[in-house]
């Protein structure tokens, strides 16, 4: 804005010229599940159990599994696919995904004799919305009363916080990488 308006002649100069931006310093690291992580989610599952392994393998999103209809899913292809139309795609380009052989098998087992082609391979529960996913990640790993926590002070000198986990859970989004110590 302010190099708008020394270009129209409303200012002779930026006056923030001098001030230098700040480094963007992440909140937290985005990382995938560890293979004993994703095995104790899916011990935790039930009925959920076949989103999940979708979305680990396929790298799917919510709204793209729930778009998902066994007319895109080929289990009896040289190479089993799972196939998304570019109108359900966030890129808007047409995805085929090879399926991991633990979907693969999954799906098999879990579709039913008279599916049809524009039947939603997740129904009902298979799909778990957000609050159900909390709660199996909650089951998954069991946290202790209290958690410790880096802050960092005003004068920008880091200290360790003990907070109730309540608190740090409605705190954070759903990530629980940000929880360093459980006391």
């Amino acid at each position: 804005m302010l190099n708008w308006m020394i270009k129209n002649g409303r200012l002779s100069q930026n006056p923030l010229m001098p001030v230098q931006k700040l480094a963007f310093v992440p909140a937290w690291t985005r990382r995938a599940f560890r293979d004993d992580e994703l095995r104790r989610l899916l011990e935790v599952a039930s009925e959920s159990r076949l989103g999940y392994l979708l979305a680990v393998y396929t790298g799917l999103r919510r709204s793209e599994l729930k778009a998902l209809c066994w007319e895109n899913v080929d289990l009896d292809g040289e190479v089993p696919t799972v196939s998304l139309s570019g109108r359900f795609t966030k890129n808007k380009q047409n995805a085929c995904i090879p399926l991991h052989p633990q979907v693969l098998e999954e799906l098999g087992a879990s579709k039913p004799a008279d599916a049809k082609p524009s039947d939603a391979v997740l129904m009902g529960k298979m799909l778990p919305s957000m609050w159900k996913m909390k709660k199996d990640l909650r089951r998954a790993y069991p946290m202790k009363k209290m958690a410790v926590v880096p802050t960092f002070t005003r004068s920008g000198t880091r200290s360790q916080q003990i907070l109730p986990v309540k608190m740090l859970l409605r705190a954070l989004p759903c990530n629980y990488s940000a929880i360093v110590i459980f006391v």
